[in-house]
């Protein structure tokens, strides 16, 4: 707002109408003395205030009501004694906590006062003190000469009488021994010699660590196959039955098989695919895999490799060469598959 807005007989400035039409400013031409923005402040912050506002009070009136409370607010300061002075006037409603006075601890009296402790004279203090007193018992002047070379002497004598001895030096401790480790162990294996060139043994003779972990890995698992307890507790495998399986007897020609004829493998292969149906996975449809195998056979004379008609009809190389192989472990000893799955099969047909 410029000047010439705020001077305009528009405003009537002294009041909140004003600070509201824009005298915000502390050039307010008010002429009760209060401003726009202070009668605003006042207005919006002082309930008292606002009540005489809303009823009519002029400028002047509040000016003259603010001038006479100050003047009754220090008359009843100077009514107060000293040791109240400060304090706020009570809030009607509100119980006014009396303000708490600090009290200068009691003076020291005779009785309970600490004598004074004279102090205690040190070796010189006393040597000094007999020989004074002798000079002035002598009336002889007392100077420098009364400290003489025997004098420093013998009080360096009786210093050092009572000084305490120092304390004896600490006897030094004995190096602990150094804990060789003996190697051809498994337990020096586990702490991390597992090369056999670098183990010490080497050089000596001896086993080495990794040699001594071998063969106990290979006689734990001669004895699991050999029955002799290291999967039971009984030492004996049931045989024809999935645990006989987990235990070790992976053989279908070496297995006894159980009372109905089935050996391990065939039992943890069973139970597998009962397992996988109570699952809810399809059973697998298997085929004969002789027109599959001639397939391959004529395939192969016309040049193809087992990896390219792996390739071609998008099956693992392993499937396609156990058809003309055969299949090696678990018993197969070779023997080639007497039935594939119908869906490998229509795909090695396809090429």
């Amino acid at each position: 707002m410029s000047a010439a807005d705020i001077l305009s007989d528009n405003i009537q400035h002294g009041t909140v109408a004003g600070y509201r039409a824009g005298c915000t400013t502390n050039h307010c031409p008010a002429s009760g003395g209060i401003s726009c923005a202070t009668m605003f402040v006042r207005y919006n912050g002082d309930y008292g205030f606002r009540r005489l506002v809303d009823a009519g009070a002029t400028a002047a009136e509040l000016i003259e009501l603010d001038r006479t409370r100050a003047q009754a607010a220090r008359v009843e300061a100077d009514r107060e004694p000293t040791s109240q002075k400060g304090e706020r006037p009570p809030v009607s409603g509100k119980t006014v906590r009396p303000r708490r006075t600090r009290t200068a601890p009691p003076a020291a009296t005779s009785s309970t006062a600490r004598p004074s402790r004279a102090p205690r004279a040190t070796v010189v203090d006393q040597e000094l003190v007999d020989r004074i007193k002798g000079r002035i018992a002598a009336e002889q002047p007392v100077g420098r000469d009364l400290v003489d070379t025997e004098f420093i002497d013998r009080v360096r004598a009786r210093i050092a009488d009572m000084q305490t001895p120092p304390p004896a030096p600490r006897a030094a401790r004995k190096p602990r021994a150094v804990r060789q480790r003996r190697h051809g162990t498994m337990y020096q294996y586990q702490l991390g010699c597992r090369i056999h060139e670098d183990c010490p043994n080497v050089a000596e003779g001896s086993p080495s660590c990794w040699q001594v972990n071998s063969a106990y890995h290979r006689e734990y698992i001669a004895n699991r196959r050999a029955n002799q307890g290291a999967g039971s507790r009984s030492g004996t495998i049931t045989h024809g039955t999935p645990t006989g399986y987990q235990l070790g007897c992976h053989d279908r020609d070496a297995c006894p098989g159980g009372t109905d004829g089935i050996t391990c493998p065939d039992a943890s292969l069973a139970a597998e695919r009962r397992r996988r149906r109570n699952a809810g996975v399809p059973a697998r449809e298997l085929v004969d895999a002789a027109p599959a195998r001639r397939h391959i056979e004529r395939l192969r004379e016309s040049g193809m490799r087992i990896d390219e008609i792996a390739a071609a009809a998008g099956i693992p190389r392993n499937g396609v060469a156990t058809l003309i192989y055969g299949k090696y472990g678990g018993g197969y000893n070779g023997r080639v598959p007497e039935k594939i799955t119908s869906t490998n099969a229509q795909k090695i047909l396809a090429v």
